[in-house]
């Protein structure tokens, strides 16, 4: 091939004369006060302009594979798998049509198949497959899944999470890319994405905890200002993971959320009641989602915790509903925070309290656990305790 002139026969002088005549277009568009270029005839003029180079750059691409020597790749490939002990053969050519980012790219390539009965099994115990690709092998098709480059499917997700559903991605990648997907390539490509930066996350949670725990570093300097929130809680989901015919199929999924007092802004509102009350909003904040063992959460959460500049807080405080896997990972991970249980679930417990204490006397037990709740909410924590010792005390003796 080439290198001098990539594109086949004269086209090279197409490209130039483009070029030229675009700007020299533009030019004579600007010069002329009355028929003054626009912003939709600017739009309409490029439009027109890259569909032109779009389609020189698929003759480029078409020239480029033209002049691959597919001979020399076909020969060495069988010489490699003679190695191993099969024998090829050529079969067919054929065409595959990958798509890009921009275009779809068609190739086309030849086909090796085993020349015996023995040599299809080995090729297939080796391989798994029972043919053989030479040129996608070295250009890097047979490791591209859904016949996609990795900036199209990159793109896809891109597109894809920012839409309502897989439906409304198919149309706007289809009007806005033109690139043609159904629902169910798509959510593939998530999936397959998704699941590459998982892992990946998971990889380097790993080393941050390893190089956490080596370091043992002191988190109790001094000089330090704000408040670095975690909350973490737990739920249970039905998935279609099963792990065998006995397992339901429910899986605990651990959500944590990561926030600092900079990031809380205050906010007075009018509420039902025609009272004004302080509401407070959290600018920003990061969460961590996972569904498996507490152990691969509280590496994931650790490494979300740490990129918020954990040990650079007057004060760290975990609030959650006081589980037991997340007593232990404020103690392993997090010694120096301050645990606290979720309003939620305080007020739960309240009412638990209250109707122990009161018995069937609804009235008088939704008026005090309601002033207790209110008590809470106004941080009266040291009456709040008190008061709850007293009914404690009051139901253990009865």
């Amino acid at each position: 091939m080439d290198p001098r002139n990539p594109f086949p026969g004269a086209q090279i002088n197409e490209v130039h004369t483009m070029y030229s005549d675009f700007f020299q277009n533009m030019e004579a568009m600007t010069d002329d006060k009355e028929s003054f270029i626009n912003l939709d005839r600017l739009d309409r003029n490029f439009k027109e302009f890259n569909k032109n180079i779009e389609s020189l750059d698929n003759s480029m691409l078409s020239y480029f594979f033209s002049n691959i020597n597919e001979k020399e790749i076909i020969k060495q490939t069988k010489e490699e798998y003679r190695t191993y002990g099969i024998n090829l053969r050529n079969n067919v050519r054929s065409s595959i049509k990958i798509q890009a980012e921009r275009r779809k790219i068609t190739i086309t390539r030849s086909l090796l198949t085993p020349v015996s009965k023995e040599d299809r099994e080995r090729l297939f115990q080796r391989d798994g497959c029972y043919g053989v690709y030479p040129l996608d092998r070295v250009i890097g098709l047979s490791a591209l899944p859904f016949k996609m480059t990795v900036d199209a499917m990159l793109k896809v997700s891109k597109i894809a999470q920012q839409a309502r559903s897989f439906r409304v991605a198919s149309k706007d990648l289809d009007d806005y890319c033109g690139i043609k997907l159904d629902v169910c390539t798509i959510s593939d490509v998530i999936s397959h994405i998704g699941y590459i930066i998982f892992k990946h996350d998971l990889a380097r949670s790993f080393e941050h905890s390893k190089s956490f725990y080596k370091k043992n570093c002191n988190l109790h300097l001094q000089n330090k200002e704000g408040v670095l929130y975690l909350q973490v809680d737990g739920a249970m989901i039905h998935t279609r993971e099963k792990k065998d015919k006995d397992d339901s199929g429910w899986r605990e999924h651990k959500l944590g959320m990561v926030y600092n007092s900079n990031d809380i802004k205050s906010i007075i509102r009018t509420n039902k009641r025609g009272k004004k009350e302080i509401q407070h909003k959290i600018l920003k904040k990061e969460y961590t989602s996972y569904i498996g063992s507490a152990s691969g959460f509280q590496k994931l959460f650790f490494e979300s915790v740490c990129r918020n500049n954990y040990g650079q807080y007057k004060e760290t405080v975990l609030i959650s509903d006081g589980a037991r896997w997340i007593s232990n990972m404020k103690e392993l991970l997090y010694p120096d925070a301050t645990q606290i249980l979720d309003f939620y679930h305080v007020s739960e417990k309240i009412w638990e309290l209250g109707k122990l204490y009161f018995d069937n006397n609804s009235k008088k037990c939704e008026e005090w656990c309601t002033e207790i709740c209110d008590k809470i909410e106004q941080s009266q924590y040291l009456d709040v305790k008190n008061e709850i010792i007293k009914k404690e005390k009051s139901v253990k003796n009865k």
